[in-house]
């Protein structure tokens, strides 16, 4: 243990860490030497017993405020593949160590150094772009922004590639262990330098399924809506594991109700016949039994699942998708504690961030959302609709400022999106600051935004004094058509705008 993590430990969470109590352990003796002694107390006796004694005192309270300040540690592994493009096949490869380290997790039988070491399961439910951090001040930012102790990654830097495992422990971040990978850095190269490591760090791991061939590749990335992943499906029989991934990529993609239930039935039968597969089968399950509308089916399905794998982020996914009675009968009051579940155990699902932003935000309890999208945008920092999400929670508590820093970052990231530009413009003409509306929200008009666009930049106009330009975009607002009660706004504003052109 280094100075500078055995100095963390020692102080905790305790402000200031181990100086408060340096500096009262080098006060007490003096205050006994230079105050108290010289008035006579100690007279006839030594007053080391005293200094002992206080000295004492003072670490035993040390020790008391730190076990109630310091949370315990978070000792979580998470495996987390590069993108495809800077190592390619590495996505499967991470993903079938995963199901190796899956059920010796779901036992709460996989050790590092013998401790226990909770698994953060990320199949099927990382997109790309992700952030995968090449040096230690990136993993530390990374790893704390998830509550990590350990993070199992892959580094390239031309050709010298790794896979390396990360840990954070007391405030320091270094490199646990690593492992070469060798040219050509293939999937079959990126698994064996990974199987490697794991085997020299880890405990209670199973072993790899071994029918492998490369069209298998496909069946270990992120669900994606697209005719070429649907081609790309292998056919025939499969392993277990990559079977159920197969059969949840058809579901995913609506396959056909007759080619989707026999493998829905297969999948039941091995969830009785091989629990070590753990809740992956009933996960499918109530997938499918949910999209029938046979809840009752579905509702026992997630129930099998959570009784096997209380880990797996995908069963409290879809218990945000049930109705309240059913939901509260697994101890959630709203769709929002679910889907907080369901991002606790996996901070990078990114339709579950979503998803609870808007919960909370009908809750009226948007700010509650923000840690949730914070941590996903350490994973996606350049996830435009993450920033979006960021800046509209801002915005509902009344947080202008991180609304505007997240809209603008947003629009940076998406050009094209004319949301966040329509959202900039909205909030400059709220403070009233017309002159900085234009730009943006001509730029919403030039994407195609809602009409609403057009009937601030006539406020604005009319604001700065240039009554033509006001009274064109006004026009055209009315011309855009909607409801009475929606045009209303606008026809009060050009008649307004109207009158002050016509006046001498």
């Amino acid at each position: 243990m280094t100075f500078i993590r055995l100095w963390n430990w020692a102080g905790g969470d305790i402000p200031g860490a181990l100086w408060p109590l340096l500096f009262f352990l080098a006060l007490w003796p003096l205050f006994i030497l230079r105050v108290i002694k010289p008035i006579g107390v100690f007279r006839d006796r030594s007053p080391l017993p005293w200094i002992s004694a206080g000295l004492a005192l003072l670490v035993a309270l040390h020790l008391v405020i730190r076990h109630s300040v310091t949370p315990p540690r978070p000792e979580a592994l998470l495996c987390w593949p590069p993108n495809e493009e800077t190592l390619p096949g590495s996505a499967a490869a991470f993903s079938r160590l995963e199901d190796a380290l899956r059920p010796g997790a779901a036992r709460q039988e996989l050790r590092w150094h013998g401790k226990s070491a909770p698994l953060l399961i990320t199949q099927h439910l990382l997109g790309p772009d992700r952030h995968v951090p090449a040096t230690l001040a990136e993993a530390q930012a990374f790893m704390e922004a998830l509550d990590l102790r350990l993070l199992l990654s892959a580094t390239a830097t031309g050709k010298d590639k790794r896979v390396v495992l990360w840990r954070l422990e007391w405030g320091q971040c270094t490199i646990e262990d690593e492992e070469a990978i060798v040219a050509p850095a293939a999937f079959s190269q990126v698994e064996a330098a990974l199987n490697k490591l794991a085997r020299r760090q880890f405990t209670g791991m199973a072993t790899m399924e071994k029918d492998w061939q490369d069209s298998h590749t496909v069946l270990y990335g992120a669900v994606q809506d697209s005719a070429s992943l649907w081609l790309r499906l292998p056919q025939g029989e499969l392993p277990p594991r990559a079977f159920l991934r197969r059969s949840s990529l058809i579901l995913a993609l609506d396959g056909p109700t007759a080619q989707v239930a026999p493998l829905v039935e297969k999948a039941i039968a091995l969830a009785q016949s091989a629990p070590e597969l753990g809740a992956e089968p009933w996960v499918l399950a109530g997938d499918w039994f949910a999209r029938a509308g046979q809840w009752e089916e579905a509702r026992q399905a997630v129930a099998n699942a959570l009784s096997l794998e209380a880990a797996h982020p995908l069963i409290f996914w879809q218990l945000g998708h049930m109705a309240p009675t059913p939901l509260k009968s697994f101890g959630f009051a709203h769709k929002a504690d679910a889907y907080a579940a369901c991002v606790q155990r996996q901070p990078a699902f990114l339709p579950a961030v979503m998803e609870l932003g808007r919960e909370l935000s009908l809750l009226r309890k948007s700010g509650q959302a923000l840690p949730a999208v914070d941590r996903a945008l350490a994973c996606y920092p350049r996830s435009a609709e993450l920033w979006l999400l960021r800046g509209n929670l801002c915005w509902e508590i009344l947080d202008h400022d991180g609304s505007r820093r997240a809209w603008e970052e947003s629009a940076r990231l998406r050009p094209q999106d004319h949301r966040a530009w329509l959202n900039l413009g909205q909030l400059k003409v709220g403070q009233r600051r017309f002159r900085e509306a234009v730009a943006p929200l001509e730029r919403a008009v030039s994407l195609g935004s809602p009409p609403i666009a057009l009937h601030l930049l006539g406020l604005a106009h009319g604001e700065l004094g240039d009554l033509a330009r006001a009274r064109h975009y006004l026009q055209r607002r009315l011309e855009a058509g909607g409801t009475l009660e929606e045009l209303a706004g606008t026809q009060r504003l050009l008649k307004r705008i109207s009158a002050q052109g016509a006046t001498p």
